[in-house]
């Protein structure tokens, strides 16, 4: 007999408990690099940009910025690999998903946990079909999901002035697609299974050669 709100506990101790010993853990490469982004391109080092969360709510991401201005903010609102706003530093912040550290903040507020969909951009989640979309909010976002360690290269055709049609008809089905199946299998066990997997796709990016970094996706 399933227990939800025990699950529930056991769930924000196991985030609260991982996301904590990383933020230690990444304190003094999380300076270095915010003080790089500062120095490098004029702008904050982290920005924060609204998301569709657990119910609908609206919440408030952070990232470390890797372009000269949000995607969407006077431009496109897909950013591909060749897109222009894309600092020098921020490809290296975006291969090596670094630009993610500061969402561990949004996982110790409790507005996202280790693991679940990516949180959308309000514009990304209006268009999905709102049956899908209330699935996939009923849960909290997280920072890894089965769609990114399922499909890591999905977002490798986003090039180019066409990207955001690319995106709405070729990849937001499929990462939709990916979500809700984790969504059915949501557990404690299959979280632990899916930070192994994640544990296994860093090791691989961290052993890419520099010749392979150019083929990374955005």
């Amino acid at each position: 007999m399933r227990h939800p709100h025990r699950c529930l506990l056991i769930r924000r101790a196991f985030d609260l408990a991982i996301a904590s010993a990383l933020l230690l853990l990444l304190l003094v490469p999380s300076l270095v690099v915010a003080a790089v982004i500062a120095v490098t391109s004029p702008g904050g080092a982290i920005f924060a940009e609204a998301r569709v969360g657990r119910g609908g709510r609206h919440f408030r991401v952070f990232k470390f910025r890797s372009m000269t201005q949000p995607a969407g903010d006077g431009g496109q609102r897909v950013s591909g690999r060749d897109d222009p706003r894309i600092t020098p530093i921020g490809h290296l912040l975006r291969f090596f998903h670094i630009d993610d550290w500061p969402m561990l903040l949004n996982v110790l507020g409790g507005s996202m946990s280790l693991v679940g969909p990516r949180p959308l951009a309000p514009w990304r989640a209006a268009a999905l079909d709102p049956a899908i979309a209330e699935k996939l909010t009923a849960q909290k976002p997280g920072i890894v999901d089965w769609a990114s360690l399922r499909h890591p290269a999905i977002n490798a055709p986003l090039t180019g002035p066409a990207a955001e049609a690319v995106y709405l008809a070729d990849v937001l089905p499929v990462v939709a697609r990916a979500n809700l199946e984790h969504a059915r299998r949501d557990g404690v066990l299959h979280r632990f299974q899916y930070l192994v997997l994640l544990a296994m796709a860093a090791w691989r990016v961290v052993t890419r050669s520099p010749g392979d970094a150019s083929q990374g996706g955005g």
